[in-house]
């Protein structure tokens, strides 16, 4: 099996995890779907923030047991997983339109954080796909922050 069609099932189930994403966004901005589609979004992001830093302890676990890896970077790795779940928690206690605004901007730091310092742990295939998943996340978190500001 080629690096192509290992990558397709993350791919497929990447795209369709934006569903959720998309139709929140743009409910809020429906009276009769307000309501629910606020914390609608508001949980799947933090969701899907935290699940960001769960890959990154996945990654940890196996480079801790390659001996050939700096420990240093292991242990970063490790600290740098648990910070998408406590950002996200914290921002779930926030008022919604903050909370949100936290998600999306961390949504963006993460992805930068990523490219800098754990690019090289990451296959390419999922910086690809992390980037159009990135990008249309915080587009459909914007849309439902204006939904709640000016609707």
């Amino acid at each position: 099996m080629n690096t192509h069609e290992s990558a397709l099932t993350p791919k497929i189930l990447g795209y369709l995890g934006l569903i959720p994403f998309l139709t929140s966004g743009v409910l809020i901005w429906f009276t009769q779907f307000h309501t629910y589609a606020i914390k609608s979004l508001s949980i799947y992001a933090a969701v899907i923030l935290t699940f960001i830093g769960g890959v990154h302890w996945g990654i940890a676990m196996h480079t801790h047991q390659n001996k050939n890896q700096s420990k240093i970077n292991t242990r970063n790795q490790f600290i740098f997983s648990v910070i998408p779940s406590l950002i996200a928690w914290s921002a779930i206690v926030f008022s919604n339109s903050t909370g949100l605004v936290i998600i999306a901007l961390c949504f963006g730091m993460f992805w930068l954080i990523e490219k800098l310092y754990f690019h090289e742990y990451l296959s390419s295939w999922y910086m690809r796909l992390r980037s159009h998943l990135t990008l249309v996340a915080c587009f459909s978190i914007i849309i439902g922050w204006l939904g709640i500001l000016y609707r």
